[in-house]
């Protein structure tokens, strides 16, 4: 579901950067955002979030622990399609991390090049948009989790 919502808005930003790409390049909040905020920002959620993924794990191994004392590989078995989707989700913040710095230096290399502008502005709407979409899979499954630990 949540990769609707990027598709939608890598084609928004890929059609604004092609048929008017002032509407983003020239957009003064998103042009100074766009560089050591959005880098700031994306930090700062990943190391929040990668906190969070930690605990997740811990919390995994603990109803694993109580409600397959007898058959503990059963467990593990059950909860791993859980934590497969909560790392690949934790990977991919990193991932949208290290892209965003690329694309912050590449924005730098030639200013005056409207459509990198552009295009760099626009990749980090669609990095922000990412990163709220995994931290609402991260906190439902926190959420979720607590209510589990409760029934053991």
């Amino acid at each position: 579901m949540k990769w609707i919502f990027v598709i939608c808005l890598s084609v928004l930003v890929i059609a604004s950067t092609i048929c008017k790409p002032i509407f983003l390049a020239h957009n003064s909040f998103l042009d100074k955002f766009a560089g050591e905020g959005a880098i700031a920002l994306l930090a700062v959620i990943l190391t929040v979030t990668l906190a969070s993924v930690a605990n997740i794990h811990v919390a995994i191994n603990r109803i694993v622990l109580k409600g397959f004392k007898d058959d503990i590989e059963k467990g593990r078995k059950a909860a791993m399609p859980a934590r497969k989707e909560i790392n690949e989700n934790a990977w991919l913040l990193l991932i949208v991390f290290v892209l965003s710095i690329i694309l912050v230096f590449v924005k730098e290399i030639d200013p005056s090049q409207i459509y990198i502008k552009s295009l760099v502005n626009g990749s980090v709407l669609i990095f922000l948009l990412i990163n709220a979409l995994v931290l609402y899979d991260i906190y439902k499954v926190v959420f979720k989790l607590s209510e589990e630990e409760l029934n053991f």
